[in-house]
């Protein structure tokens, strides 16, 4: 693997409790923590989720890691339902280090919505749109 590759998250359950694991095509990479998993079920049980590669790490002959990114990924009605009175929502997406307040802004592909004060922690405001 380069670290370009899609991969999936499936949830599952396990031994009665909700799993989640990493696929590259019909290969399993790996697993959430049963803690994690656990915690994003119990937060989101309606939500999917979308992983990015940041990085493969480790080395050697068979012993790799990976470092991923997970969104989790909420309906937009739904989204909007559990945000805080008056929350300001903007839109990222995984090319760029801006957000922005229209979805359509510098030819973004898949924008996801997130809080703008999510949002401030991880990314600064695009000039165009965020005047």
């Amino acid at each position: 693997m380069t670290g370009d590759e899609g991969i999936t998250v499936e949830k599952y359950t396990y031994n009665g409790e909700p799993a989640a694991c990493i696929k590259w095509g019909n290969k399993v990479l790996g697993n959430l923590s049963a803690e994690l998993a656990k915690d994003l079920a119990r937060k989101y049980p309606q939500a999917r989720y979308a992983a990015e590669i940041l990085e493969i790490s480790g080395g050697g002959v068979q012993t790799f890691g990976c470092n991923i990114e997970l969104d989790v990924i909420i309906e937009e009605k739904k989204s909007r339902a559990a945000q805080p009175a008056g929350e300001t929502i903007v839109y990222i997406d995984r090319s760029s280090k801006k957000y922005h307040s229209k979805p359509t802004c510098s030819g973004m592909k898949n924008p996801k919505s997130i809080p703008l004060s999510q949002a401030k922690k991880k990314y600064t405001a695009c000039k165009k749109c965020c005047k």
